[in-house]
This record gives C-alpha cells, structure tokens and sequence, in this order.
C-alpha cells in the first residue's frame, strides 16, 4: 500500500500563505524522493531538488512527471550558487 504524505495539502498551503511558488525559482533542501519539489513545479515553479543521498535522488529522478524540476545528489553547502539565485527556499522533513 503506497503511503499518503500531507493528503490534505497543509505544505503547500502553508508555502503558499509564505509566497506563491508560480514563476518563481524554488531551491528544495534536503528533496528525498522530489515529492514536494513536483508538488510545487505543479504550481508553476522551477525547482532545483538538492539531497546528499544518491539514492533519494534516484527514486526523485524516477518518480514520475518532474517537468519544471531537477535533482542534484550533493550537500547544499558545497554548492556554489550565485547569491540570490533563488526566489524561495524550501527545507521541511529534511531532519
């Protein structure tokens, strides 16, 4: 039986409520499967997914309509990414 995370959409209502997603670039922390990555390129985002397990970032990659996302295997801390280069940053169940 496949697993229903936040069914009733309270993440992305509580993004939303932050900032709305759509035409913004979105750097999600700590992405695991790319489930809230999708959830938020769905709302018209551009999203760079970011997880230091190799393996999360495959089942991400492989989970199913990733338009408007990418997935990166690494730790954000050693990325060098231009400052500003995002619009809104995401880190929810990364712990």
């Amino acid at each position: 039986m496949a697993r229903t995370v936040d069914p009733q959409g309270r993440e992305l209502a509580l993004i939303g409520r932050i900032a709305d997603p759509a035409g913004k670039d979105v750097l999600d922390i700590g992405c695991g499967d790319g489930r809230t990555s999708r959830r938020l390129a769905g709302r018209g985002a551009t999203v760079l997914g970011v997880d230091p397990d190799r393996t999360a970032i495959d089942h991400a990659r492989a989970g199913g309509n990733s338009d408007g996302c990418r997935f990166l295997a690494a730790d954000v801390l050693d990325l060098a990414l231009p400052p500003a280069s995002f619009d809104l940053v995401v880190f929810s169940r990364s712990m």
